[in-house]
């Protein structure tokens, strides 16, 4: 249910299944990491980001060291950390998540962690070094097919040269980052902040007609998403 997108018919069932978390022997769960990892998902989705880290940091142990699901689990708790604005603690897990793509030779998960450090780069005002980060994050990212990450990335990129009031530079990554989009439902919330983010530069550039335009898009796609989650 979850993975088409049917989060209220998935609810109980998440509900149901962390009822009997504290029955069983985590040691006898088949394929712990994975489970775990698709349960702490779908708690940072509803907004419940500390059940999704004790989810992640008890899957921890049963993945391989220098492994692609370790690389991912590490990188993720750090991700539900920066959410709940723990960032110095995020830090810390972004790079152990570093050392272990290194360890793994993983070029992709680099270029994703690269990102993840970018962000808290720009929180600690370290612009410079956040851009560098961000535009490595790009480069790995197309450089291997990871279309979704890429485009992440561009819109992230796109907000802080806006930030910095580099409007042309900011609106040349947002079409890059809608170019990488696909018509399906997970790409609904990067469409709203696209259009967003080309309202906000057409501000910036006088561009009253397409300011509006934009603005008028964003509202739809955000209208259309607060009914999804509802």
């Amino acid at each position: 249910n979850y993975v088409y997108r049917k989060e209220k018919d998935a609810f109980p069932f998440f509900l149901r299944a962390n009822d009997l978390k504290s029955k069983i022997d985590i040691k006898k769960i088949p394929l712990v990491v994975k489970h775990y990892q698709f349960i702490a998902n779908f708690y940072s989705y509803i907004g419940d980001q500390g059940s999704a880290v004790s989810y992640l940091q008890d899957a921890l142990p049963f993945s391989k060291r220098a492994s692609r699901a370790r690389v991912d689990l590490t990188n993720a708790i750090a991700v539900y950390l920066s959410k709940d604005s723990l960032n110095q603690q995020a830090l810390i897990y972004l790079n152990r998540a570093m050392e272990e793509a290194k360890l793994a030779r993983d070029s992709v998960w680099i270029g994703i962690i690269s990102g993840n450090l970018a962000d808290q780069a720009w929180k600690a005002g370290d612009r410079e070094r956040a851009i560098e980060l961000v535009q490595k994050n790009i480069d790995l990212s197309m450089r291997y097919n990871e279309r979704k990450d890429a485009m992440r990335a561009q819109l992230n990129l796109a907000s802080w040269y806006l930030t910095l009031k580099q409007l042309k530079l900011a609106k040349q990554h947002v079409v890059s980052g809608i170019n990488l989009m696909e018509d399906k439902p997970y790409f609904l919330k990067y469409k709203m902040d696209a259009s967003k983010l080309l309202s906000d530069i057409a501000h910036g550039l006088d561009q009253k007609e397409e300011e509006l335009k934009q603005l008028h898009v964003y509202l739809i796609l955000k209208d259309s998403l607060e009914k999804r989650i509802n």
